[in-house]
């Protein structure tokens, strides 16, 4: 099973190097003549992953006179300033309810949900924290929640499927705050999203978290 997912998983990747390439040559063919520092700094972004149409939207916005190094410098500052991240202590901590982590794997997903609950555990006691995970596909993933799991006195539950979760999320309907730490997905894209949406239950104290690598792009949460 993990491996058809990983092949699944490849194939989306082609697919999306594929139409990137294509959207690629199309804007290529517009900036060639006109600005080539424009276009090598396309080249760069699009080698790092962003989507093409991100990328003129970025661009667009950039000072004609630059060039190369200095193009980089300036698209970095304009990525980071436009970035936007929840505050962990106003979103999260003193609000509560229920978060899930979503994002590709490998990003530090089951990490991230430990630290959380070390923090939240520090400032309302374990008897109002819980931890649950879903991810039954990689080897482990499930013992090394409930090794935090223990370290912290948190109580860890799995689930299987969508009933599961909720039956659990109505049990847990005491607690200040309860994460949850999802499968993998092979990359960050609208299967990602897609997923967030199906992995809470649709209650006024669900919330999704969405969790990328610091590359190719920067690292943020999005929340919803």
């Amino acid at each position: 099973m993990a491996q058809e997912l990983r092949q699944i998983g490849d194939e989306i990747k082609l697919l999306r190097s594929l139409l990137q390439s294509q959207l690629a040559s199309f804007a290529w063919s517009d900036m060639e003549g006109k600005a080539p520092n424009r276009l090598e700094l396309f080249k760069h972004l699009l080698a790092m992953g962003f989507s093409a149409q991100l990328i003129r939207q970025l661009i667009e916005k950039m000072p004609a006179q630059y060039q190369a190094e200095v193009a980089v410098k300036w698209a970095r500052s304009a990525l980071a300033h436009n970035l936007k991240c929840a505050d962990a202590d106003r979103e999260v901590m003193d609000r509560g309810g229920i978060f899930a982590l979503v994002g590709p794997t490998g990003v530090g997903k089951t990490t991230t949900v430990a630290k959380l609950a070390a923090r939240a555990t520090m400032r309302f006691g374990a008897q109002h924290v819980a931890l649950i995970t879903t991810d039954s596909y990689r080897i482990g993933a499930q013992d090394q929640l409930r090794i935090y799991g223990k370290i912290l006195g948190v109580p860890v539950f799995s689930i299987q499927n969508e009933g599961d979760l909720q039956l659990t999320l109505a049990d847990l309907s005491n607690r200040h705050i309860v994460f949850i730490d999802t499968v993998g997905m092979a990359s960050a894209t609208r299967a990602c999203w897609r997923r967030s949406t199906c992995c809470a239950p649709p209650a006024a104290r669900s919330r999704g978290c969405c969790y990328w690598p610091p590359t190719p792009t920067a690292t943020r949460w999005r929340t919803w």
